[in-house]
């Protein structure tokens, strides 16, 4: 599936490892320039190695430290300087230590506040004139799914974090006047570093061996496992290039066919099925009790025909979904729910995605019948 990132500058934080080191990998696959940085220059010019040995594609690495307001803005105004552009900004920066409210000094808390909400204020910040140059951006702040639910002993990620959410909200009205969009990722349990640490303080504060502490907290999760990095990844350069669909089929058809058209628009994915047969029993039931009835649901849907591969070469499906006008579909792949439905299906393993819009020619008829026979 093209994503149309293709030629984008992406800056990643927190790049030498995890989430961060997999969302890089992920966007110079789809031919995205990259610029990461990270604290440790070994470990994050190892990861500029293989993203480049594994995509060919152009990586700027750079030291910088996130709790630094110096390193941030050196940081972005160079790898401004070096690409020429700057359109995508991922905040990460791992989180604050675990432990219990009354342990923590006004220090403790001025050093997470510093890592968790400053690094992002900043970065963004800093960003943001370079993106209102080339006429738009988007910025992903990786942070947690602890600001939905609170995470026990994990006080000053619980209240930070959810600053950022807050920060986050606002300017999304602020700034989507020079279309730049901003969204939060808030990943659940995903096997990184962190994770493990976080696992193996729970561990030795219930005195309690970590290896069951990692199959209760697997067990937790609907698949029984931990989320991988480049699952989490794959979500950020999807989301992301979601929009950028958006974007670019937007301004394509609006040239076209005009602003407030009633043209029938026809919508058509295709992708490969995952491989395993457990994803593909959740994939059945998500289809028909959540995505088909969520995506029917929405404005202007005349219309969903469900297809498959007859051949059965490949584990094919396409679906098509008719709309009454361009406007219709603009809103549908611009909401929630269509970006949501795009992200479950590349974490259960689906895979090869292709996306086309069409509307009825102006030159043919739309359908052409055999006349009947006498």
């Amino acid at each position: 599936m093209d994503l149309g990132l293709k030629g984008k500058v992406a800056l990643v934080a927190g790049a030498s490892q995890g989430m961060g080191r997999a969302t890089a990998l992920g966007f110079a696959r789809e031919g995205a320039k990259v610029s990461i940085c990270a604290r440790g220059e070994g470990m994050l010019n190892e990861a500029a190695a293989i993203i480049r040995k594994e995509t060919g594609g152009e990586v700027l690495a750079m030291a910088a430290d996130m709790t630094k307001a110096d390193d941030i803005q050196r940081f972005v105004n160079k790898s401004a300087e070096h690409f020429g552009r700057l359109d995508i900004v991922v905040n990460n920066a791992g989180g604050p230590p675990p432990g219990e409210f009354m342990k923590f000094t006004d220090a403790d808390w001025e050093s997470a506040f510093q890592l968790s909400f400053m690094s992002t204020m900043r970065m963004t910040r800093e960003a943001v004139p370079h993106m209102r140059k080339v006429g738009g951006g988007r910025v992903i702040n990786i942070t947690s799914y602890s600001v939905k639910e609170p995470i026990a002993g994990l006080v000053l990620s619980n209240a930070i974090r959810s600053g950022v959410i807050g920060l986050a909200k606002t300017l999304s009205r602020e700034l989507g006047k020079d279309n730049i969009l901003i969204n939060n990722v808030c990943p659940g349990r995903i096997d990184t570093e962190r994770a493990q640490k976080l696992n193996k303080a729970r561990a030795e504060r219930l005195k309690r061996p970590v290896e069951e502490i990692n199959r209760e907290m697997a067990a937790e999760v609907p698949l029984g496992r931990y989320g991988t990095a480049e699952e989490a990844a794959d979500l950020i350069v999807s989301l992301v290039g979601a929009r950028e669909l958006h974007h670019r089929h937007d301004h394509s058809n609006r040239r076209r066919l005009g602003t407030g058209d009633s043209v029938m628009v026809h919508f058509v994915i295709q992708w490969d099925l995952p491989d395993q047969k457990a994803n593909l029993t959740i994939y059945a039931n998500k289809a028909k009790n959540d995505w088909l009835p969520t995506t029917l649901s929405h404005r202007g849907v005349i219309e969903i025909r469900n297809y498959r591969n007859p051949l059965e070469v490949t584990p094919q499906v396409a679906i098509t979904i008719d709309f009454e006008s361009l406007d219709d579909w603009r809103d549908f792949i611009d909401s929630q729910d269509y970006i949501r439905i795009m992200r479950e299906l590349r974490i259960l393993g689906c895979h090869n995605f292709t996306v086309n819009v069409w509307a009825p020619s102006k030159y043919f008829p739309e359908s052409i019948r055999p006349e009947a026979k006498s």
